[in-house]
């Protein structure tokens, strides 16, 4: 009988030895994953602004794009096509009719054309613009008085001028 209680004791034991063992482990793994997981918030917060910039930059390229094709039209009088356009992904080409301009945007100017994050162009942070000494308009997918076009990815868009003024519409394949 002694030989069993003392077995039993034994199991008891290593039983006891294995619980520091298995709290050990356990608090390194939680330790290890708050620790990974501040990691991907701090990559999260780091480069959420990153990434508002890349759009704002690629905005500022296909805008600059955008107004030496224009110029070019409104001097040639010829069609011109802008095949490599890529704004960023659903922001608006907007224009502005009577001179209803975003303000302090397109100051001394006939026409301006914007590019940005909202259909109604209000955040300063996200958006661009650009006057012209021209009247320049694009075709809207709203309707003919808000002068704003929802882009994809990529377009492909058509830049003509029609009697004084400017012209932009998403060309059709």
């Amino acid at each position: 009988m002694k030989k069993i209680k003392n077995k039993k004791r034994k199991s008891i034991g290593k039983k006891a030895d294995l619980l520091p063992e298995d709290t050990a482990k356990f608090i390194l793994e939680i330790v290890a994953l708050v620790i990974i997981s501040s990691f991907v918030i701090s990559a999260v917060i780091f480069f959420w602004p990153f990434n508002k910039n890349l759009s704002l930059n690629q905005a500022i390229d296909q805008l600059e794009k955008t107004k030496v094709r224009s110029e070019q039209v409104y001097k040639t009088g010829e069609r011109a096509e802008i095949d490599d356009f890529f704004p960023p992904k659903t922001w608006f080409l907007r224009t502005f009719a009577d001179n209803d301009f975003p303000i302090g945007e397109c100051r001394k100017s006939i026409g301006c054309l914007c590019i940005c994050e909202g259909v109604n162009c209000d955040d300063k942070n996200n958006m661009r613009c650009q006057g012209f000494n021209f009247e320049i308009r694009v075709d809207s997918d709203f309707g003919s008085k808000t002068g704003a076009m929802r882009l994809n990815e990529i377009e492909i868009l058509d830049v003509y001028k029609e009697g004084d003024v400017i012209k932009i519409k998403r060309k059709l394949e």
